[in-house]
């Protein structure tokens, strides 16, 4: 079992000599197969699978097609880590939609000066519809005497408490907010 966690392959070129436990090597001849190169597939540190070639017949394993089934092995181990970055993105994703969601908060994420989600309380207090939010940039709905503060706390990434105006059709809806920029990228 070390062997394998140590993602090392495994190489029988006969298995009715190269196998040291017998039931294995009958199970394998039962199966008609007589020679095996496993590899080992490890996600964090953990087994989860191999990969294998058989052929019915003594086999000596070429260099290449060692290294064509653990470069496989490898890809697959990758392709593995990424399912699973995804499937956790996702979780927490849901997780914060639902947060947010819900929260009498006005929270909204933008990215390039256009807005990537608007939560439902966000949507209300503005009085645009949803749709209208997400076609208009940032600067079309911030009352136009609070833009060069904005663009100050964006810029230096500061928090800020104050009452601040947003515009619908140009007419000021105060709203009490708790600025803070988060940065999603580098």
């Amino acid at each position: 079992m070390e062997t394998l966690r140590s993602r090392d392959l495994i190489v029988v070129e006969d298995t009715a000599t190269g196998i040291p436990i017998g039931a294995l090597s009958a199970g394998l001849a039962s199966l008609n197969v007589r020679a095996v190169l496993v590899a080992p597939v490890c996600y964090s540190e953990t087994l989860v699978g191999l990969l294998l070639l058989d052929a019915t017949t003594p086999r000596l394993w070429s260099g290449h097609e060692q290294s064509t089934l653990r470069e496989a092995a490898d890809f697959l181990a990758i392709a593995l880590g990424y399912a699973n970055a995804r499937r956790q993105l996702e979780d927490s994703e849901r997780k914060f939609r639902l947060l947010a969601g819900s929260s009498p908060a006005l929270i909204m994420l933008l990215q390039e000066e256009g807005p990537v989600y608007l939560n439902p309380e966000f949507v209300r207090l503005s009085e645009y519809t949803h749709d209208e939010l997400m076609q208009t940039s940032l600067w079309d709905i911030i009352y136009p005497d609070d833009g060069d503060m904005i663009r100050a706390y964006r810029g230096r990434r500061l928090r800020g408490h104050a009452e601040r105006r947003l515009c619908h059709r140009r007419q000021p809806v105060w709203a009490r907010d708790d600025l803070r920029v988060v940065s999603a990228g580098p």
